[in-house]
C-alpha cells in the first residue's frame, strides 16, 4: 500500500514539473523582443515586443491574435525587397500598440512600407494599430511610400498625426471595410490619383481626406464619406475624367484651386441633387470671401463637363481670375448651382458659352455675378437669380441670334456689336445698361438687327450704368446703313446718352431707310440730342422726349 502511494505521488510529481517547465515556456514565447534588420523569413505569434526598430528585408508573417508592442519613437519598416504579411481574422485580429503603461498618441512611429519594398505582396487584415504617429517619423500610423498594399478590416486609432498616408506614385491594392478614428491629422492622406481606391463600406471619421498630390490622370468616381476631402490643388488633366458623388465636399486650402483641362483634356462631371448638393469651398474654419482660387475650367475641358447642383463658395482670391468659377475657351453645363460669398466675380466665362445655364443663383460676390460674352448670354434662362451689380458683357460681338432673357438685374456693357447677320430681341423688362462712353451698334459693318419689343408694364430700358446717372454717361444707340428690315424699339426708355465722344444723342440713325422704327418711347436725359438722323427718315411714333440738353429730334 505505502509503495503504491509512493509511485502516485511520484508521477503527480512528475506531471506537475512537465506542466510547469511547459507554462515557463510558453511565456517566454510570449514576451519575445525583437530589435534590428529582419534578413530571413519570419513568423511572429502570440506577443512580440519591439525593443528597437526592425527594417524587415526578408518575408515578415503576423499570425491572427499576435499582439505587437512598440518602445518609444520606434517603428516596423518594410524595405529592401522585404513583404508584411499581417492577415488577422474577424475573432483573432492581430494588435500593434504602444508598450507604454499608460499609452497615448504617438507612443511610436508607425509601419512604413517603403519604396523599395517588394511591390504590391504586402496586406494587413483585420489588424488594429493604435498609438502610433510620433513626430520622430513620418507622423502618421501607416505609411506607404511609392509602393502598393492591401488594407482590409483594419481599425486605426488614436494615431499622433495622419491615421493613412500614401505618398508620391503609392496606392492601395485595395482599402476596404476599414475604420480610421481619433486621429489627430488628417484622416486620410493620398494622391488625388488613389482616391477611387477607398472603398464606400470604410468608416471614416475624423478631420478629413487630405489630398497630397495635385494630378488627376485617371477615368473615376469619388465616394462620399461622412468626412471631407481637403485639397491645395486639383488639376484633372491627361484625359482624366472625374466624377464626384452626390453630398461630395472639397475644401479648399488657402489659394487652391481646381483646373480642369488647363494644360492637356479633362473632364469634370460634378452631379449632386437638391438633397445632396456637391460642394466645394474655404478649408478655413472662419471661411470668408477669397479664401482660395475658385474653380477653373480651360480650352482642353470636355464640353460635356457638368456641374449641376453645386455650391461654389469662398473664392475669388485675387491671385487667380478673381472668380469662384471660371472658363476660359471653353463650354460646359451648369445648372441648379448656388455661387456665393466671392472676392470678385461669381462666374468669369471669357471667350465661352454654356451648354445650358438655368435655375443658378449667384449671389454675395464683390464683383459682377456673372461676365460673360454677349454671343453667351442668349442661353442664360429666366429662372437664374441673380444679386449684384448686373451681368456684365465683357465681349462685345452679337454674330448669331438670340434672345436675351429679363433678368432679376440689369445687363451691363461698355459696347455692343450686333453683326454678321444676327438680330438681338430683347425680352419684355429688360434692362441694358452700358457703363461710361458706352455704346450700342446695329449694323455697323455688316448686317445686324435689334427687336426690343416691352410693354407699358414692363418696358424694355437702355440707360447708364453709372450709380448716379447724369446726361451724356454713354454714347448711345447708333443704327446703321447695314441695319436689317423690321428692326424695332417700342415701348422702351433710352436714358442718359448723348456722349461727347459719339453723336451726342441717344440714338443715331444713319442711311437707315425705312428698316428701322421707334414707337412708345421715352427718350429723355440726352446731353445734347434725343434722337439724331442723318441720311434718313426712320419710323418715328408716339415718342415722348423730355429733358434733352440741347434738342428732341435732329
Amino acid at each position: 500500500m505505502k509503495k503504491t502511494i509512493l509511485i502516485l505521488l511520484a508521477g503527480i510529481l512528475a506531471f506537475s514539473s512537465c506542466d510547469l517547465i511547459k507554462n515557463i515556456k510558453d511565456e517566454v514565447d510570449e514576451l519575445t523582443s525583437v530589435s534590428g534588420d529582419i534578413t530571413t523569413n519570419t513568423t511572429w505569434s502570440k506577443s512580440v515586443t519591439v525593443t528597437g526598430s526592425i527594417r524587415v528585408r526578408a518575408t515578415l508573417v503576423i499570425e491572427p491574435g499576435t499582439v505587437v508592442k512598440f518602445n518609444k519613437d520606434t517603428y516596423l519598416s518594410i524595405n529592401a525587397g522585404g513583404i508584411l504579411k499581417a492577415d488577422g481574422t474577424s475573432s483573432s485580429p492581430i494588435v500593434f500598440t504602444s508598450n507604454e503603461l499608460s499609452p497615448s498618441a504617438g507612443d511610436w512611429r508607425g509601419i512604413e512600407l517603403e519604396s523599395n519594398a517588394n511591390t504590391g505582396a504586402s496586406s494587413l487584415s483585420y489588424c488594429t494599430i493604435q498609438y502610433a504617429g510620433a513626430t520622430s517619423g513620418y507622423n502618421t500610423a501607416l505609411y506607404i511610400d511609392d509602393n502598393s498594399m492591401s488594407v482590409k478590416n483594419c481599425t486605426v486609432k488614436n494615431c499622433k498625426g495622419v491615421g493613412v498616408t500614401v505618398d508620391s506614385k503609392g496606392e492601395f491594392v485595395s482599402f476596404s471595410g476599414n475604420t480610421i478614428s481619433d486621429c489627430e491629422g488628417y484622416t486620410l492622406s493620398v494622391p488625388a490619383n488613389v482616391i477611387d481606391q477607398i472603398a464606400a463600406d470604410n468608416n471614416l471619421s475624423g478631420k478629413g481626406i487630405l489630398i497630397n498630390e495635385e494630378n488627376f490622370t485617371k477615368k473615376a468616381v469619388w465616394q462620399t464619406f461622412p468626412i471631407h476631402y481637403f485639397a491645395n490643388r486639383i488639376d484633372i488633366t491627361e484625359d482624366g475624367e472625374l466624377t464626384l458623388s452626390p453630398g461630395t465636399t472639397i475644401e479648399f486650402l488657402e489659394d487652391g484651386i481646381l483646373f480642369v483641362g488647363y494644360t492637356a483634356p479633362g473632364k469634370l462631371t460634378a452631379i449632386g441633387t437638391s438633397e445632396k448638393p456637391i460642394t466645394f469651398t474655404s478649408a478655413n474654419t472662419n471661411k470668408a470671401a477669397g479664401d482660395w482660387r475658385g474653380v477653373e475650367f480651360f480650352k482642353n475641358a470636355a464640353k460635356n463637363s457638368a456641374i449641376k447642383y453645386c455650391n461654389i463658395q469662398y473664392a475669388g482670391a485675387p491671385t487667380g481670375y478673381s472668380a469662384n468659377l471660371y472658363l476660359c475657351e471653353t463650354s460646359i453645363a451648369i445648372d441648379n448651382c448656388t455661387i456665393s460669398d466671392g472676392a470678385g466675380r461669381g462666374i468669369f466665362a471669357y471667350d465661352s458659352e454654356f451648354s445650358s445655364f438655368a435655375s443658378n443663383t449667384v449671389k454675395k460676390c464683390a464683383d459682377y455675378p456673372l461676365s460673360i460674352p454677349a454671343d453667351a448670354v442668349g442661353i442664360i434662362s429666366a429662372d437664374n437669380v441673380f444679386e449684384g451689380k448686373g451681368v456684365f458683357i465683357n465681349q462685345e460681338d452679337v454674330t448669331k441670334d438670340a434672345t436675351w432673357q429679363t433678368l432679376t438685374i440689369p445687363y451691363v456693357a461698355e459696347r455692343i456689336d450686333i453683326q454678321n447677320d444676327a438680330t438681338l430681341t430683347l425680352s419684355p423688362g429688360t434692362t441694358l445698361s452700358f457703363r461710361e462712353d458706352g455704346i450700342l451698334f446695329v449694323g455697323y459693318g455688316t448686317p445686324g438687327g435689334l427687336v426690343a419689343v416691352g410693354t407699358e408694364e414692363m418696358p424694355i430700358v437702355f440707360t447708364s450704368a453709372l450709380g448716379n446717372p447724369y446726361q451724356g454717361d454713354w454714347r448711345g444707340i447708333e443704327f446703321f446703313e447695314n441695319v436689317m428690315p423690321g428692326t424695332t424699339l417700342s415701348h422702351t426708355k433710352v436714358l442718359y446718352g448723348g456722349r461727347d465722344t459719339g453723336y451726342k444723342a441717344n440714338v443715331y440713325f444713319y442711311n437707315t431707310q425705312q428698316k428701322a422704327s421707334i414707337t412708345d418711347s421715352e427718350i429723355a436725359f440726352s446731353k445734347k440730342y434725343g434722337i439724331y438722323t442723318n441720311n434718313c427718315t426712320p419710323t418715328l411714333t408716339n415718342i415722348n422726349y423730355h429733358d434733352n440738353g440741347d434738342q428732341d429730334l435732329y
